[in-house]
């Protein structure tokens, strides 16, 4: 019997968006980038695992929490569970 384990739905889109905000937040400081990357990916392995999820399901949240730039930009100016909250307040998360 062949006991494969398959990904989480959304496994590819949350790597992909994830190594975009990790990209986009390189001129943060340290601390508060391990901690919106920490954040974000908590909240999406959240989403990506919950039982009903689908790979739909995943990329809407990731579409709600916008565009990486735009999370960085923000973190400018406030702390980075400020900066998250906003954005998973967007996702209806």
């Amino acid at each position: 019997m062949d006991m494969t384990q398959t990904d989480p739905p959304g496994t590819t889109a949350i790597n992909s968006y994830m190594g975009r905000v990790d990209a986009a937040a390189r001129g943060l400081p340290p601390d508060r980038r391990i901690e919106l990357l920490d954040q974000l990916r908590e909240h999406l392995d959240a989403v990506s695992q919950s039982p009903d999820a689908t790979e739909s399901s995943v990329l809407a949240a990731i579409d709600r929490l916008g565009d990486p730039t735009e999370i960085v930009a923000s973190e400018v100016d406030l702390p980075a569970s400020a900066a998250v909250g906003a954005a998973t307040s967007r996702s209806g998360w």
